[in-house]
């Protein structure tokens, strides 16, 4: 697959990256490079949700205890690359940069700070793998067809490659976010999503001896491009984890008063008939109610779904990524 600036389309799973985007123009709006608190930017209706969800995608820092600044990571690494590579043209980039360049969220707890670039040497090129200041370079193995060139103009690998490598050794609920993440991009791009799921198992069996790629090889059959966000991944990861039926995204749903809905996700529970979706789990707190208008809308949205005969799960994000039990535990097994 050879993805270049020009075949970029305003695909309708774009939005995730759009709306963090949002998040981290109104934040440098309001507070400049400045530090702030979780508080300073719900004050500006800014909540802890989106912030988090800024942080997972490297458009937000975390620079010390409650404190937070906005970087653009994308350009950082971009300055930061075009340095490194006029004296080591044998990279490309790979890893978190890679995925800075193409919009990609990077799982929490990655081992990559994000302020560092992160490379990889092209087959045969000269040099040593290793950690220097503000750089961490890899020998992975990175087959011709797993590198494009990337919006800025420098060697990259694509972003089913770069999910891949993201993934390495992840949990399921971690893994999931970049795979996800990786279709979702590739179909943006114009590959259809059967041609994007054949070219990132393609990719995996090129490259599966390597380390973590057992975890990688586990989570690809589940990737789902229709996830919209990173929540939305790891509740997806949680819920196949606990051995609970795997959910359908982006179901369409009626409420009592006859008007269609669209869920994050639906559940089949044992007894169900196949797309009853009687439990349906909304996998994004309060990060995209804006206004109290939104939030009354949502009420609404909600008892009328309920009057139909549908229970709801909502799952926030402290919730998926540390305290799982607290929304498994309330879905009847």
């Amino acid at each position: 697959m050879v993805i270049g600036p020009e075949q970029i389309s305003h695909h309708p799973h774009a939005r995730t990256s759009i709306r963090v985007r949002t998040t981290g123009a109104l934040l440098a709006q309001a507070f400049g490079s400045s530090p702030f608190s979780l508080c300073a930017a719900e004050a500006i209706g800014i909540s802890r949700d989106r912030v988090e969800r800024a942080c997972i995608a490297g458009i937000i820092q975390r620079v010390a205890r409650g404190l937070y600044s906005v970087v653009d990571a994308a350009r950082a690494h971009e300055a930061r690359l075009t340095a490194l590579l006029k004296r080591n043209p044998g990279l490309l980039a790979s890893g978190s940069t890679a995925a800075s360049i193409w919009g990609m969220p990077i799982p929490p707890a990655y081992e990559v700070a994000p302020d560092v670039v992160e490379v990889t040497f092209l087959t045969g090129a000269s040099g040593r793998r290793g950690h220097e200041e503000q750089v961490v370079a890899r020998r992975w193995l990175i087959p011709d067809g797993h590198v494009t060139t990337g919006p800025t103009g420098q060697l990259v690998t694509d972003p089913l490659r770069t999910a891949i490598d993201l993934a390495r050794g992840r949990p399921l609920h971690l893994a999931l976010i970049p795979l996800d993440a990786g279709l979702r991009i590739a179909m943006e791009h114009g590959l259809t999503r059967s041609s994007a799921e054949e070219a990132l198992i393609s990719r995996w069996h090129e490259c599966r001896s390597g380390n973590g790629m057992r975890a990688v090889g586990r989570a690809i059959p589940l990737a789902d491009p229709l996830a919209e966000s990173p929540l939305e991944s790891m509740v997806r990861g949680r819920l196949v984890a606990a051995h609970l039926p795997t959910p359908h995204l982006q179901v369409p749903v009626i409420g009592a008063s006859g008007r269609p809905y669209r869920a994050d996700m639906g559940l089949d529970l044992p007894g169900d008939a196949p797309g009853t979706f009687r439990l349906l789990i909304e996998a994004d707190g309060m990060g995209k109610y804006a206004s109290a208008k939104d939030l009354a809308d949502e009420k609404r949205r909600q008892h009328d779904l309920e009057r139909a005969g549908r229970t709801f799960v909502r799952v926030l994000y402290d919730e998926a990524l540390y305290h799982p039990g607290e929304f498994l535990g309330t879905i009847d097994h």
